[in-house]
């Protein structure tokens, strides 16, 4: 039951990939804590998080929110129980670094405001988004049911989580991957155009894993991009990374069919993401629909 919880909760859409959103748990904790730029307590919160996989505590992205104080006092009891020493809190200097978009997706409306607030600053984020806006053009004869997206042309059915025994043969081997092109703007017209060609490929990936409710909506994937970039880092790099870890806790964790009670109220809340795959979000949730998917071997 311990592992299936940790699982459920590094599933939540809000929490993958330095998470990954990633409420992040353990593959997320464990790549949020690769950026540079940590603060005191944001390196005892990782050193406790990498030897003592301390559940009490939350994920890094929502711990940095925190003021130093708060923080201060969640590594309180974690840090004596693994002797570790907490600076006192006078020589704490001030945490300036802001929490990153991709992470402020939770199930509170506070959040929800927050993330609308901070997107709308961003002209990335902003321009993203009203490209993601803009494919919902090709949903105009789509209607929304609990668990079908029906259009003119074809159905669309609602993806939930899939046991290991229900993936392709080859679905958690070594040789496959998620690898994504690098930004280049020699080939790519904009950031945005990259992101927008990214995207299609890293859902399908995910859906690989028969993980489809741990799959990011493309504002989060933009915010992901952005913090990486943000931070110095290889977005393409980072994606794969994220993907062996997930592929690693897919291997040893047992899953649910699915973890959510909600579904997208509106048509408007959906995006074409190709001929075969519609996303929907509505920030705290995600959900995929696909059109009928060839049976595998393992079916």
């Amino acid at each position: 039951m311990k592992h299936r919880a940790i699982f459920r909760h590094a599933l939540r859409p809000a929490l993958y990939l330095l998470g990954a959103g990633c409420g992040v748990a353990f593959s997320c904790t464990a790549m949020a804590c690769e950026v540079k730029d940590k603060t005191e307590l944001e390196e005892i919160y990782c050193t406790l998080k990498s030897k003592n996989r301390v559940s009490t505590l939350p994920d890094f992205n929502q711990f940095r929110k925190n003021s130093d104080d708060v923080q201060w006092l969640l590594l309180k009891g974690p840090a004596r129980k693994a002797g570790i020493t907490l600076p006192p809190k006078s020589s704490l200097k001030p945490n300036t670094i802001n929490a990153p978009l991709a992470d402020r997706k939770t199930d509170n409306k506070a959040a929800d405001n927050q993330v609308n607030t901070s997107a709308q600053s961003n002209p990335l984020a902003t321009q993203t988004t009203r490209t993601a806006s803009s494919n919902n053009s090709g949903l105009a004869n789509c209607s929304l049911k609990p668990t079908q997206i029906q259009c003119s042309y074809a159905t669309f059915t609602l993806q939930y989580n899939l046991p290991n025994s229900k993936l392709a043969p080859s679905a958690l081997k070594a040789n496959n991957q998620l690898t994504l092109p690098a930004y280049n703007s020699k080939f790519h017209a904009s950031e945005r155009d990259y992101l927008a060609s990214c995207y299609p490929m890293y859902v399908n990936k995910i859906l690989e894993l028969g993980l489809a409710e741990a799959v990011m909506s493309y504002t989060k994937f933009v915010s992901q991009y952005e913090e990486v970039v943000q931070h110095g880092g290889n977005f393409a790099n980072r994606m794969q990374k994220m993907y062996e870890i997930l592929k690693q806790e897919k291997r040893s964790r047992p899953i649910q069919a699915s973890y959510q009670h909600t579904r997208p109220q509106s048509i408007e809340q959906c995006m074409l993401v190709s001929n075969s795959v519609i996303v929907c979000d509505n920030i705290a949730h995600t959900w995929v629909f696909t059109l009928p998917q060839p049976k595998t071997n393992a079916d």
